[in-house]
């Protein structure tokens, strides 16, 4: 639940599933009718052509125009008769997904891993470990540390990834709007852009409850959901005390 935002943004334009294809950063549209695709969709890593009322979805990363006007003739013969009139349209996408729209929030998810990585470890530490050891002490607050580090990055890296496909996705279809004679009309993809903002919402969440799990009271390390004790040390979290002694007997 926590990332289904961030894994639905870098799947846009996969395929023609339902709803799928209308998670894209920028729509490409021919405002004067002369270039055969009437629309192009750019996602992350692949595109979506609208060519005759159907829609062809292909892979972008590290191929050429050539190479995907040929992937989709595989799919839709048809194409190979609007090849020449198409270059300069799919140029124009393949550069902007590649120069322009950058996946930061692949960067996000990657680092989403690792904080929990080093959250499971520190968890492991905390139980594992009675709370008297200094060695052990400055271990967890090292190892604290870090996982802090690794949790809250991501955070960082969503927030970046809404804000720049937001200004940027913005600032070109600002500019195509403002010319004289537009030859495209550019617009942003706003499901993509919500689901960006809400990636970073639920992420800034998570980072902010795991900094509540793992607190630091007088240079130790307390987890939250600790329930072991050790001898030498105070009652576990969450253990009661023993039942008090009996009354003594009444008088005679």
């Amino acid at each position: 639940m926590t990332k289904k935002p961030a894994a639905l943004s870098l799947t846009g334009c996969v395929s023609n599933s339902p709803g799928v294809s209308n998670i894209f950063l920028l729509k490409l549209h021919d405002i004067n009718g002369e270039k055969v695709f009437s629309e192009i969709r750019i996602g992350y890593f692949r595109i979506c052509i609208l060519w005759s009322g159907e829609r062809i979805c292909q892979a972008t990363a590290g191929r050429s125009v050539d190479d995907v006007l040929q992937s989709a003739i595989t799919t839709n013969p048809d194409l190979t008769v609007v090849w020449n009139n198409s270059n300069a349209l799919l140029s124009t996408a393949l550069t902007l997904q590649s120069k322009v729209l950058i996946s930061v929030i692949a960067g996000a998810e990657a680092m989403f891993v690792i904080g929990l990585i080093f959250v499971v470890l520190l968890k492991r530490i905390c139980r594992a470990v009675p709370t008297n050891n200094a060695a052990q002490n400055q271990k967890r607050l090292f190892l604290r540390s870090v996982a802090l580090m690794a949790i809250w990055s991501p955070v960082a890296f969503a927030l970046a990834a809404a804000l720049s496909v937001n200004q940027a996705t913005s600032a070109l279809a600002y500019i195509t709007r403002v010319q004289d004679a537009p030859e495209l009309q550019v617009a942003a993809g706003e499901t993509l852009v919500v689901l960006q903002y809400l990636a970073f919402a639920i992420t800034a969440l998570f980072a902010i409850g795991i900094s509540g799990i793992f607190t630091r009271e007088g240079g130790q390390i307390r987890s939250s959901g600790s329930t072991k004790s050790y001898p030498g040390s105070n009652i576990g979290v969450g253990q009661m005390p023993g039942p008090p002694p009996p009354p003594p007997p009444p008088p005679r």
